[in-house]
């Protein structure tokens, strides 16, 4: 499959981000024939600016702009860790468990700080303790985004502040499967030996959370390239010492052992810098692909997307999820307008977890819903309606 045309910026990334990684000088000729405004759009859509950045810095391409924008995520990864480790102080004086969560850790693993590109900070939480967490957050001039809503609480403060408060790592509306093998995280987790009430994954089971993580976001919006590097960098620090028969089993268990094997011999392949240096040369013209037609076309699932997928993904997941053979139909576009209309139990619960006692407040939520999407956001409403109407499904390549 060709790779030339519009996804050539993100070969560029995979190119750039293998030498970062890898501790190598870009070669500018191999990137010259692709407009770097490109680069530095495709790479800030992904969350992938400041380790692009440095790599085109490495290459002796600069740019103000961009200049500036790294230094702002290195800011923000040093006020993030300041500020976390003052929350988890007031954790461990309230005796409350705590588990960061995802990014905090995998951060640390990249060559240099701001690298790993970071929107908010997760924690996991003993869950008996929400209203302490709330407190905590308010005392600390914390505004309260989302509460008792879902499976995490959102508080965002100036400048740049924003922390997930995890009381579960799956919500059952996202996966059943997920919710339930992570209903006891901290039973599964291991006690940190520096502090009194911290936990932490084994090396094996980080690995197995964020590929689970990284799976649901894949199979419903989508997700971007970031998660292919965050892959590249956790094995490259940590295979050697991992466990796959472990991995392996949990990952069948959890119904994604395809997609992380895949996606793993995707990022080990892509990032190791013969394979990303002759893509480039492939996108000048010059020599075969390195990369098989399966693994370029589950290479294109992970571009285009942002960070974190789209909406057209989401809808067309969602969709799918209503047909018995995963289609998007025209049935299965009306029963998940007809759900959208009249949501099902599970988001009355998010928005009344006591609402199993109080189903005569159904009519109230509901009739709150109907005001504010047709009065409050009536373009996001029916532009939603539109995308439902046009989505033509979505080929996933796992």
């Amino acid at each position: 499959m060709s790779t030339q045309g519009s996804r050539s910026p993100y070969n560029a990334i995979a190119y750039i981000i293998s030498c970062v990684l890898n501790g190598i000088a870009p070669d500018k000729e191999l990137i010259a024939h692709i407009p770097v405004n490109e680069i530095y759009s495709a790479a800030n859509s992904s969350s992938l600016i400041a380790i692009v950045t440095e790599g085109l810095e490495r290459a002796g391409i600069f740019s103000q702009k961009a200049a500036e924008k790294k230094m702002l995520a290195a800011r923000k990864a040093m006020l993030f860790d300041s500020e976390r480790v003052a929350i988890l102080s007031e954790l461990e004086r309230l005796g409350i468990k705590y588990m960061p969560l995802k990014g905090v850790i995998l951060k640390e693993l990249y060559p240099a700080v701001g690298q790993r590109q970071m929107a908010d900070n997760d924690i996991l939480f003993d869950a008996d303790c929400r209203e302490q967490i709330k407190e905590i957050m308010l005392s600390r001039g914390y505004t309260v985004v989302s509460y008792n809503t879902g499976n995490h609480d959102v508080y965002e403060k100036e400048p740049v502040y924003n922390f997930e408060m995890h009381t579960s790592l799956f919500s059952e509306a996202t996966s059943t499967t997920l919710s339930k093998y992570y209903s006891s995280a901290f039973d599964m987790a291991i006690k940190d030996e520096g502090n009194a009430f911290g936990y932490h994954f084994s090396d094996e089971d980080f690995y197995i959370y964020i590929k689970a993580h990284e799976y649901k976001h894949f199979s419903n919006s989508g997700t971007g390239i970031r998660s292919l590097v965050d892959s590249y960098v956790y094995l490259k620090a940590k295979e050697s010492e991992l466990d796959f028969d472990k991995v392996e089993s949990a990952c069948s268990h959890l119904g994604i052992a395809e997609y992380e094997s895949r996606t793993r011999a995707l990022a080990k392949k892509l990032f190791s810098p013969k394979v990303a240096e002759a893509l480039m040369l492939f996108d000048k013209g010059v020599g075969e692909n390195p990369l098989t037609d399966r693994e370029d076309s589950l290479l294109c699932e992970f571009c285009f997307v942002g960070t974190y997928g789209t909406i057209e993904n989401h809808i067309s997941s969602a969709i799918a999820k209503g047909d018995k053979n995963s289609k998007v139909t025209l049935v299965s576009k009306t029963k998940y307008l007809i759900s959208q209309i009249f949501p099902p139990m599970s988001y009355y619960k998010r928005e009344r977890p006591d609402i199993e006692k109080k189903k005569y407040l159904i009519p109230f939520l509901w009739m709150k819903r109907t005001f504010r999407v047709l009065f409050k956001t009536p373009g996001r409403t029916f532009g939603r309606i539109f995308k439902i109407i046009k989505s033509k499904g979505r080929k996933k390549d796992v």
